[in-house]
Formats: C-alpha cells, structure tokens, sequence
C-alpha cells in the first residue's frame, strides 16, 4: 500500500499537518490514531513512526529499510502497544507489559 498517498487522498488535514511537520522538523510528542474498524490505524501508524525515524524531513519511501524493519516489529526504538474494546493487550515487547497494566490501572482511577 502507498501510505502517502492513502493519506493525502483520505486524511487531507492530517497529512498536511505531518507533511508539514517533517519538513520542518517540529513534531508533536504524541499522536493518536482514531477509526472505524476496517481504517489501517495500525498500519498508518507504523508508517508515520518510519518517517519519523527515518529523520529525512520527508516521508518513507516502500524500499526504505526502517519502514521494512518497523511493520517487520524488527525495529529497536519502535514498540507497538494496542488496547482493544474489551481492554485485551496485544504486546510486541514483554517487559512493556508492567508499564501498560500500570498505565490501564491509572486509566482506570481517573475516569
């Protein structure tokens, strides 16, 4: 899939937004992927943090070795973390699982 092209065709706002933002090497600290079941979150995710890691100013081509190495979970300053609807945790790296209970247990306290 061409991503950047997903993205300009799908999530205009967005993807000026991060376009913007590479270009000019002034990221945000965190981003949020939100969708409908069936939007490539995940994966658009995984790409945005290829660009980011790839610290070119611009976005990942699909030969680039970081992008292989990122959606490969190959990649050592990458860690996917996802929580589902019924709070089941997918985890790629296992010593993140104390950090990800203790982030659920204050998820919990403050709602």
């Amino acid at each position: 899939m061409n991503y950047e092209k997903y993205l300009e065709k799908y999530q205009e706002i967005p993807y000026k937004i991060f376009k913007n933002s590479l270009s000019k090497n002034s990221l945000f600290h965190a981003y949020l992927f939100v969708g409908e079941t069936g939007t490539p979150l995940k994966e658009l995710a995984m790409y945005f943090a290829s660009c980011i890691l790839n610290n070119n100013g611009d976005f990942a081509k699909e030969d680039d070795p970081i992008l292989k190495n990122v959606f490969k979970n190959n990649y050592p300053n990458f860690v996917v973390l996802m929580i589902l609807e019924n709070l089941n945790i997918i985890f790629l790296k296992p010593h993140l699982l104390l950090i990800l209970e203790k982030f659920i247990l204050l998820m919990k306290l403050t709602i």
